[in-house]
């Protein structure tokens, strides 16, 4: 079978619908397989996604792309930095 990759919202929306298809008397193995994962899939999400809510999951998503360009920033800083640093020891250098 094919890997497939879900973000952490669809995997979410994935569980709450296995969820219902269980409290509606399908077993648990036919509604993970109509949702197209594993029974393992299902167990290890629903130990990492229990606990959360859909804005929490969003707002983590949000979170982890400002960090991303916060550290890009700071990378970018610290080249300029690191630039003017040289110039000004080449000037004192050569004075």
């Amino acid at each position: 079978m094919k890997n497939k990759r879900y973000s952490d919202e669809e995997a979410f929306q994935l569980l709450l619908q296995i969820d219902d298809k269980i409290s509606s008397g399908i077993a648990l193995a036919n509604a993970c397989h109509a949702a197209g994962i594993t029974d393992s899939t299902y167990y290890n999400w629903t130990r990492k996604y229990r606990h959360l809510r859909p804005a929490v999951i969003r707002e983590n998503r949000e979170l982890k792309k400002e960090n991303a360009k916060l550290k890009k920033t700071i990378t970018d800083i610290s080249g300029e930095i690191r630039t003017l640093q040289q110039y000004l020891k080449n000037i004192t250098t050569n004075h």
